[in-house]
C-alpha cells in the first residue's frame, strides 16, 4: 500500500472519541511512553489512514496498531492509558501430563528414528517443546541415552 493511503474498510467514528481522549490525556498530565505511542495510532485512524501506513509512520508493528485501535473502539480513552494484555492460554504442567511425557519418552519410539526429540514429542502430545524439556530436566531423562532391549533386527542377523 502507498503511504498515506486512505482505508475504506470498516469505519469507526474515531474523530469524536479521539478528540475526547486527547483532551482527557492532556488534562491528566500523564505522559508515559504508552500514551505517546497510542495517541498517534488513534489520530491517524480517525483520519482514515490504512493500518500499514499507520505502522510505518508510528514505527509500531501492524499488530500493535490493530490492538490499540480495537482497545480504543471497545474501551475508549481509558484504553490508551491502560497496559495492553495478551490473552494467551498457558497450558499447566500437571502430574498427569508429566507422566504422559515420561511414559512416551521411555516406553515408545517415534517412527523412523532412534529416540525422541523435544519438538517431535511436543507435537505428538500437543504441548510445547519447552514443557517437554522441563520434564526431562526435572527427572534427568536423556532420550538419546535410553537403551532399548528390543528383539534383534532380522535384517542384521541374516
Amino acid at each position: 500500500m502507498q503511504r498515506g493511503h486512505v482505508c475504506s474498510c470498516r469505519r469507526f467514528d474515531y474523530r469524536r472519541r479521539a478528540k475526547t481522549a486527547i483532551g482527557i490525556l492532556a488534562a491528566g498530565r500523564r505522559h508515559a511512553a504508552v500514551i505517546v505511542r497510542g495517541c498517534p495510532v488513534i489520530l491517524l485512524a480517525s483520519q482514515g489512514v490504512a493500518n500499514d501506513s499507520i505502522a510505518q509512520q508510528t514505527g509500531l508493528s501492524r499488530a500493535t496498531g490493530l490492538a490499540n485501535r480495537a482497545a480504543f473502539a471497545k474501551h475508549g480513552a481509558a484504553s490508551i492509558c491502560a497496559p495492553q494484555k495478551r490473552n494467551w492460554s498457558r497450558r499447566i504442567l500437571t502430574p498427569e501430563l508429566e507422566r504422559r511425557v515420561l511414559d512416551t519418552t521411555l516406553k515408545t519410539r517415534p517412527a523412523g528414528t532412534t529416540h525422541w526429540s523435544a519438538c517431535v514429542l511436543a507435537a505428538q502430545l500437543g504441548i510445547s517443546g519447552m514443557m517437554v524439556q522441563r520434564v526431562w530436566q526435572r527427572y534427568d531423562v536423556k532420550p538419546h541415552r535410553v537403551r532399548w532391549n528390543g528383539g534383534s533386527d532380522s535384517s542384521r542377523t541374516e
